[in-house]
């Protein structure tokens, strides 16, 4: 995993506390430009990078995969991602969610690893990875199951996200 990745793994890992074990969300003061700022500089991530960041986010109790590809534009949808993280950790702040934002470019095709989790959409019992189109999904997994797969921009703003994620998690609190 080259330089810039493991910073923002790191970085996410640290405002969220999904790193592996991890006991509190030490919530750093970080804002959307700043995260943005990580993001950009991790782009673009190889298979490898991609397998350990979906690794990190399935083996954590909650977490949420922002799905990025460099072949859609996705700034608003970056925006929203980076606004989720930073309002969870500011109304939850010992209630930590891995956030985690994994560049799927070159693997766009299949989104491997992804598609391979439990709970991921089949169509004729076989991984459906057209459900992902390069809108900013959000994937939202629990203890290594997809629970809930939307497009980031399906929110007008923040708080409706941050309401579903409350919901979709039932707002237990995993120490």
């Amino acid at each position: 995993m080259n330089i810039a990745n493991r910073f923002l793994v790191s970085a996410c890992c640290l405002l969220c506390g999904c790193a592996p074990g991890s006991e509190s969300a030490p919530l750093a003061t970080v804002s959307v430009v700043t995260m943005l700022e990580s993001v950009n500089e991790a782009r673009v991530m190889s298979v490898s990078d991609v397998e350990t960041v979906v690794n990190n986010a399935a083996s954590s109790k909650r977490a949420i995969v922002f799905v990025y590809v460099g072949w859609a534009p996705m700034r608003p949808q970056l925006d929203r991602f980076a606004e989720l993280a930073i309002r969870w950790g500011e109304i939850h702040p010992t209630d930590p969610i891995g956030f985690h934002f994994v560049d799927f470019t070159n693997v766009s095709n299949d989104y491997q690893p992804l598609t391979s989790l439990p709970g991921w959409p089949t169509r004729e019992g076989r991984p459906y990875p057209e459900r992902l189109g390069g809108w900013g999904e959000l994937v939202w997994i629990r203890n290594g199951r997809i629970d809930h797969i939307q497009t980031a921009l399906d929110f007008p703003t923040v708080d409706p996200l941050v309401h579903l994620t409350s919901s979709l998690f039932a707002h237990q609190t995993y120490k």
